[in-house]
C-alpha cells in the first residue's frame, strides 16, 4: 500500500563521500520539504519491488494551508522537552511502520 498524500523534497545540497567509505558509492544530502501532493496514479508499479529505480507517479499539488500556520513570538519553557519527546515518539512510530511494511512485502 502507498500513502495517498506525499511530500515534495527539494535537494539543497549533495556531497559524494566515497573517499570516506572505502570507495563504496555513498552520498550525504540536505533537503527541504517544499510542498505536498496527492498521489493520483503510480506510473511504474513494477518498480515497487526494485531498488534500481524510483516509483514514478502522477500527482496533484495541494495548496498550502497558510491559515494553519501561526507565527509564534515566544516559545514556552516546556516546548523544547515536549518537542524532543514528540520527535522520539514519531521516530519510533515511523520505524514500526517501516517494519510492518517489510512484513507485508
Amino acid at each position: 500500500r502507498l500513502a495517498k498524500t506525499g511530500v515534495v523534497f527539494y535537494l539543497d545540497e549533495l556531497k559524494e563521500v566515497s573517499e570516506q567509505t572505502d570507495d563504496a558509492v555513498k552520498y550525504v544530502c540536505q533537503h527541504s520539504v517544499i510542498g505536498r501532493v496527492d498521489i493520483e496514479q503510480v506510473l511504474n508499479p513494477a518498480a515497487w519491488s526494485q531498488r534500481d529505480t524510483y516509483l514514478k507517479a502522477r500527482v496533484r499539488t495541494l495548496p498550502e494551508d497558510t491559515d494553519a500556520v501561526e507565527d509564534v513570538d515566544e516559545v514556552p519553557d516546556w516546548f523544547p522537552a515536549a518537542e524532543a519527546a514528540l520527535e522520539e515518539a514519531l521516530l519510533r512510530s515511523f520505524r514500526t511502520l517501516v517494519d510492518l511494511q517489510e512484513e507485508v512485502d
